[in-house]
């Protein structure tokens, strides 16, 4: 019985014992944050947050763009530093993590803004020939922006099209380049708001090629050997070439390159047969021979030596002609070179010394320059000598004489052209124009009437000269005054 009475005793310590365990105060969960809002900037970066809790702890979330630097710990009454990190972002991004700490749960929310760019999806420069066409202009962006393009290029550049929405293509369209210079442009590519996001894009476009000629691109010469320069003006550079290489007769001197304007010399040599010949001489680009322009020489024919029957033969054309109907130059008596006005002051050979504007006087005889008994065959008074060479000169008053006293005159036309034809002992003719003669700065007596100098002086008066006068029905050998501006035809043995 006794030991029964201890059982119980024991049992009820124990059970008592129980209960009083039973009765002691539960420890209850703190979790808290100092920021559940957390705001990583566009350019990325960190974010610190304070996390407290009285328990072990752990960060719940799968984002791949943001990562906190713990993901668990234990309780930490002054609390636990948590580093979030994350990159910079073109676009606009948001992550959720739970901190979870036995029975309590805490939201923490990541924002991270997008960072407003323009970038170059493609090329940047534009080359573009003269033709002009349309650039495409592809660029990544994240921003409403506007195509600006510069003031002096809206003439040749516009905006064609647009369209995307990340990556956009910008059409530009590019008129055709008419002149004859490169142009460039800078297009710019900016976000709306804000000028220090852009984009600039370089349009080049090439000039229009050319070589500009004169209009008047074919040259008539004479029958002697000379030379010929002529000018092109060109944004390229070229070569100068004989295009038919027989053409012996004719060469390239000179091609002097400027940076537009260019010289080409050509050496002509004499046509010594009487027949005109032509010759093509081409500007061709050297990196593109389909852009040329073209100079035609033509050289007249070299004139012919008539035999009349007489002491000298006579040239079928007149000095500065080319054919026996032109009229040719006209010369004031000791001239070489035609000119404009012929008159008493603008004669070489005669000067005012008096002061009395007069020249016919006795006392005005010293004001007449002597050019001796004759000027024929010196170059420096015989226009025929001086132009032709070869033996031409101006006939004396001799053979002027011979043609009038033995050779048959006749008065009919050549082509057209009225004069008198010629016909000498053997049957030969020539054809002497009526080209009249100049006076001042007039043209008289043409197509009437022939004034032909011989280089002959007449003996009588010093201001007076021996020269081939006719007309219909008539002629003779004359004289005149020195300064009008007479028809030359040459002789030759």
């Amino acid at each position: 019985m006794k030991r029964i009475l201890l059982l119980l005793t024991l049992l009820g310590f124990i059970v008592t014992g129980c209960n009083r365990s039973n009765d002691e105060p539960v420890i209850e969960t703190y979790l808290s944050v100092d920021r559940e809002d957390i705001t990583i900037s566009p350019e990325g970066g960190s974010v610190d947050i304070t996390l407290y809790c009285n328990k072990s702890w752990s960060i719940e979330g799968d984002s791949v763009w943001c990562t906190p630097s713990v993901v668990a710990g234990e309780a930490n009454e002054s609390g636990t530093k948590v580093t979030f990190w994350a990159d910079m972002t073109y676009d606009t991004r948001e992550a959720q993590f739970e901190v979870v700490s036995v029975d309590k749960r805490v939201t923490l929310v990541v924002r991270q803004a997008q960072k407003d760019n323009i970038e170059i999806a493609g090329q940047q420069t534009f080359e573009l020939s003269s033709k002009g066409g349309v650039v495409n202009i592809e660029c990544n962006t994240n921003v409403d922006y506007e195509v600006i393009i510069p003031t002096h290029a809206q003439s040749w550049i516009w905006l064609s099209d647009s369209r995307g929405m990340t990556r956009e293509s910008i059409m530009l369209g590019v008129a055709e380049n008419t002149t004859y210079d490169a142009r460039t442009a800078v297009v710019r590519v900016v976000a709306v708001g804000d000028e220090n996001i852009s984009l600039e894009y370089n349009i080049i476009q090439a000039q229009r090629d050319a070589i500009l000629i004169s209009e008047e691109n074919i040259y008539n010469m004479p029958f002697t050997a000379g030379e010929l320069t002529f000018g092109y003006q060109s944004n390229v550079e070229c070569d100068v070439v004989v295009l038919d290489q027989t053409n012996s007769w004719i060469t390239i001197a000179s091609n002097t390159r400027g940076l537009v304007d260019n010289l080409v010399v050509v050496n002509i040599l004499e046509n010594t047969i009487s027949k005109e010949r032509s010759c093509v001489v081409r500007i061709v680009a050297v990196e593109d021979d389909t852009l040329y322009a073209e100079y035609t020489i033509n050289q007249m024919p070299a004139p012919e030596r008539v035999d009349l029957g007489l002491s000298v033969r006579w040239s079928n054309f007149n000095v500065g002609a080319n054919y026996p109907e032109e009229y040719g130059d006209y010369y004031a008596w000791g001239e070489i070179e035609p000119k404009s006005e012929y008159s008493l002051h603008t004669y070489r050979y005669w000067s005012d010394l008096n002061g009395n504007d007069y020249a016919y006087g006795a006392d005005d005889v010293q004001e007449w320059v002597s050019l001796g008994s004759s000027i024929s065959e010196n170059p420096l008074y015989d226009a025929a000598t001086a132009n032709w060479g070869g033996g031409w000169r101006m006939p004396t008053k001799a053979e002027i004489e011979e043609l009038c006293n033995l050779c048959t005159w006749e008065c009919v036309a050549l082509n057209g052209v009225e004069g008198m034809r010629v016909t000498g002992i053997n049957g030969n003719s020539i054809f002497l124009p009526f080209a009249g003669c100049r006076s001042g700065v007039s043209l008289k007596n043409s197509g009437s009437l022939g004034h032909y100098w011989c280089s002959t002086p007449d003996n009588d008066a010093v201001h007076c000269v021996d020269y081939l006068y006719f007309g219909s029905g008539y002629y003779e050998c004359s004289w005149d005054t020195r300064f009008y501006g007479h028809s030359i035809r040459p002789v030759a043995k």
